[in-house]
């Protein structure tokens, strides 16, 4: 009888370390090739016309690695959401081998150039581990910030593709000289962007966890973008993180204010009350006032989560 006992106890044994063992050797380093142009004209500058075509290259690989990352967590019987995926994978991927070729063209009587971009892009499926194991603060946090530079990052590259349309169909040098700002302020708007984006992936491992990630660096790239574009509102809640996360309050809530200064909306109150102030009755007012500005399901959500955290389980 003990000998039965001690098989069945060997066997199950065995199967879960299988079972650890096969997730195991799932998880790998996975390379993804990225592809992506930009057709330019005289007007832009040629350094940021090589960087938007890097930039779609890499939003190609960013998709393409998407699909593996969620084929993975399904794998280990972990499906995450897609935007939880998408925020995984443009934190943790890893950009080598950028190429990028010019290739004349004429558009309308005007001489332009097309960059053409190829790029290699890794991602360790370790990635959705690590995922999993932050608090459910921690995730919405990443996301909601993910979902906002993806959001702003992708409405830029709209705008410069259309501006760039419109002044190789200009006839006149008043509309030429009249789009060719708008370039230059999208081109501002861009390279902060690409700083912001610098910043939250070097933070990315540190969100929540004291002494971990290169903070001053981050601090910098933020202000950096903040010197481009003085009303960037997500550049000053990211500053706010950093300084929570180096329990430096005062100036995290100073950061976070000033963004709800530019933009008094929703997401913003959010943030706020994820400065070490979840038991106050500032952040139950930051709640209150998020919902009254955006009446949405998540946003009820959030106050019910806020509401179990502070113990007042029948309010949640």
């Amino acid at each position: 009888y003990m000998r039965k006992i001690f098989r069945r106890t060997l066997m199950t044994l065995l199967i879960v370390m299988s079972l650890l063992t096969a997730a195991i050797v799932g998880a790998a380093i996975q390379t993804f090739d990225g592809k992506g142009e930009w057709h330019t004209s005289d007007a832009e500058n040629q350094q940021i016309a090589m960087a938007r075509a890097s930039q779609r290259a890499q939003f190609d690989a960013q998709k393409k690695a998407g699909v593996a990352l969620k084929n993975f967590s399904r794998s280990i019987n972990s499906e995450l959401a897609d935007d939880a995926v998408s925020a995984v994978v443009n934190n943790i991927i890893q950009v080598s081998d950028v190429k990028i070729v010019p290739i004349p063209f004429e558009a309308n009587g005007e001489a332009g150039i097309m960059y053409k971009a190829t790029l290699k892009a890794t991602i360790d499926t370790d990635g959705i581990y690590a995922w999993l194991k932050r608090d459910d603060k921690e995730k919405i946090a990443i996301i909601q910030q993910n979902d906002n530079l993806q959001d702003a990052i992708q409405k830029n590259d709209e705008l410069a593709e259309k501006l760039t349309e419109q002044y190789n169909r200009a006839t006149s040098q008043a509309e030429k000289d009249r789009i060719r700002k708008q370039m230059n302020d999208a081109d501002r708007d861009f390279l902060a962007n690409q700083k912001l984006e610098e910043g939250n992936k070097i933070c990315y491992d540190g969100v929540g966890y004291d002494g971990v990630g290169d903070y001053k660096r981050a601090i910098k790239l933020y202000n950096e973008a903040i010197a481009l574009k003085p009303d960037y509102a997500e550049a000053y809640i990211s500053l706010a993180k950093v300084y929570s996360s180096l329990r430096q309050y005062e100036l995290a809530l100073a950061n976070c204010n000033k963004a709800i200064e530019i933009e008094p909306f929703a997401k913003n109150y959010i943030y706020r009350t994820w400065l070490g102030n979840e038991s106050s009755d500032l952040a139950l007012a930051d709640y209150n006032k998020a919902i009254e500005l955006e009446p949405s399901a998540k946003n009820y959500i959030r106050r019910a989560m806020f509401y179990d955290w502070s113990g007042k389980t029948k309010l949640a």
